[in-house]
């Protein structure tokens, strides 16, 4: 159920930040991408495994990270591509393990929409402290990474093998 971070093509075509400074007149102009999520319920266990999902996750959250700069370093476009949340197909016959592995899926989302709020203002702060456009908005991409980790924790993941009668963790042993 972990989150997979897929790094799209990062494009670079910006320069220094000193050739920067001397094109734009003020702060660069940051655009973030609308994030609306797919779901997805059609894919079996073993399909999620072949398209990210770790050994043992019976759902996951999938976008494409991405990072454009324009050519003359003003312009940079932030975000997350294509995002689809994906549940096993086979716990779309238990309403218990379904409801369970969809919230914790959307928390996944919730953190990614939480991060994008700001995300303008914390590369702008990067740029101003002298930080490279194309960097300042790559790091901050990729800064959400963190807390998929944190929430993916032992403790979470001890839970979910629990719940619903322990139908969840059947589904991926029996695998």
């Amino acid at each position: 159920m972990k989150t997979r971070l897929l790094l799209a093509s990062l494009l670079l075509i910006s320069g220094s930040i000193q050739a920067q400074e001397a094109r734009c007149s003020s702060l660069p102009v940051i655009n973030v991408l609308p994030f609306e999520v797919t779901e997805d319920f059609s894919k079996t266990y073993r399909e999620l495994q072949e398209i990210g999902a770790s050994n043992g996750e019976v759902g996951l959250v999938r976008v494409r990270s991405s990072v454009w700069v324009s050519k003359d370093g003003c312009t940079a476009t932030v975000g997350y591509r294509e995002p689809v949340l994906h549940i096993a197909s086979e716990l779309t016959r238990d309403a218990c393990a379904l409801s369970h592995v969809k919230q914790h899926e959307l928390e996944h989302v919730r953190l990614y929409r939480e991060h994008l709020v700001g995300i303008k203002e914390r590369i702008e702060a990067r740029v101003q402290a002298g930080e490279d456009l194309f960097q300042a908005s790559k790091t901050e991409v990729l800064a959400v990474q963190a807390q998929h980790q944190a929430f993916d924790s032992p403790e979470e993941y001890s839970k979910n093998r629990t719940e619903c009668s322990g139908k969840i963790a059947r589904l991926a042993l029996n695998r």
